[in-house]
C-alpha cells in the first residue's frame, strides 16, 4: 500500500531535512554560508571548507538524502472531503460565478482545533441530499447564464459530439484536479449523450450535475507516484501500512492541488493545475498498489 506524505515531510524538506538547495543569501549545497559582518552588513556567500559545526560556519551541514529518508515518517494517505469553504471556492471557479451555496451544508466538526480533519469529514444522509440538490441548482444556473464560457466551443460551428468531448476533457480535468482517465471519459460521455437527446445544453447540465456529486470532485485523494525497487524505505510500527514502507513523491497534479487547498485560503483551487508543475517529495508505501487511507 502507498502512504503519502503530510505537511510534516514538506516542513522537514524545507527546514531540518533540507537535503538539497540553500537558504537565500547562503551557500549552495557544495559550500557554506559566510560570516555576517557587524553594523548591518550583508551576509557573505564565499564557500569554505570548514568541518561540520566549525567556527567558520557556525552551522551543521545539511543531512544527506538517505538521512532524510530514514528520519521522515509522514504517515498514511487520507481521503479528505472538501469543506464548505473549499466547495464554494472550487465551484465558483469551475462555473465562473461566485457562490456561497455550501454555507447551507452542515457545519464541519472541529477536531483538534481544525475543521478540515479528514477523519471528522464524514458524509451524512443530509449532506448527501444537499450535494444532490446543490449540483442540480448550480448546473441549471450555469447552462442558463454561462453556457458559452463553460463549454468553450459552439456546437453549431463544430460537431456537437466533438464540442462535448472538448468540454468533458477540459471541465473534468479542472473539477477532478487531474487529467481524466478513460473510464472517467466514458462515464461522462454517456451522461452527456443521455441529455443530448433533449439538446446540447441539457447534456452539459447532466455532466455538471454528475461531476459535482462525484467522489473525484468531493474528495482529494493522493496516490503518489509509483514506487520502485530503489525507493527509500522507513519503518512503520503502527500497523497502518506494510513494514517497512517506501517513500514516494506526490505526483505533479496532487502537489498542485495540495498547495491550492493549503489552509483553505486558496481562492482559486479549481484552476490550480494549469501550466507547468513540479513534483515535491512525499512518502508512499508500496504493496497492494492502493493508497492506505485512514
Amino acid at each position: 500500500m502507498k502512504r503519502i506524505d503530510s505537511l510534516a515531510s514538506t516542513f522537514c524538506l524545507l527546514t531540518f531535512c533540507a537535503c538539497t538547495g540553500a537558504v537565500a543569501g547562503g551557500a549552495a549545497p557544495g559550500g557554506s554560508a559566510g560570516a555576517s559582518s557587524s553594523g548591518g552588513g550583508s551576509v557573505g556567500t564565499g564557500p569554505t571548507t570548514g568541518s561540520a559545526g566549525s567556527a567558520a560556519t557556525g552551522m551543521m551541514p545539511p543531512p544527506t538524502t538517505a538521512a532524510c529518508a530514514a528520519s521522515v515518517d509522514p504517515g498514511p494517505a487520507v481521503v479528505r472531503r472538501v469543506t464548505r469553504l473549499e466547495y464554494n471556492n472550487t465551484v465558483s471557479d469551475l462555473l465562473g460565478t461566485p457562490t456561497t451555496i455550501a454555507n447551507q451544508f452542515p457545519t464541519e466538526e472541529v477536531a483538534f482545533g481544525f475543521n478540515n480533519n479528514a477523519a471528522a469529514l464524514t458524509v451524512s444522509p443530509e449532506l448527501a441530499e444537499q450535494y444532490l440538490d446543490s449540483a442540480e441548482t448550480l448546473a441549471k444556473a450555469a447552462v442558463t447564464t454561462n453556457l458559452t464560457k463553460i463549454a468553450t466551443c459552439d456546437p453549431t460551428v463544430m460537431a456537437a459530439d466533438a464540442c462535448a468531448a472538448q468540454f468533458i476533457s477540459a471541465f473534468g480535468q479542472r473539477a477532478y484536479r487531474r487529467p481524466l482517465t478513460p473510464a472517467d471519459t466514458t462515464l461522462l460521455t454517456g451522461v452527456f449523450n443521455a441529455g443530448k437527446a433533449t439538446d446540447f445544453a441539457t447534456g452539459v447540465r447532466f455532466v455538471i450535475e454528475t461531476v459535482l456529486q462525484s467522489p473525484q470532485f468531493l474528495y482529494r485523494v493522493e496516490f503518489g507516484s509509483t514506487p520502485t525497487a530503489s525507493t527509500p524505505t522507513v519503518p512503520v510500527a503502527d500497523g497502518s501500512s506494510p513494514n517497512p514502507s517506501q517513500i514516494v513523491p506526490l505526483d505533479n497534479w496532487e502537489m498542485a492541488s495540495r498547495l491550492s487547498y493549503l489552509g483553505q485560503h486558496a481562492r482559486r483551487p479549481a484552476v490550480c493545475c494549469r501550466g507547468s508543475r513540479q513534483a515535491v517529495g512525499s512518502r508512499g508505501h508500496s504493496g497492494a498498489g492502493a493508497a492506505h487511507v485512514g
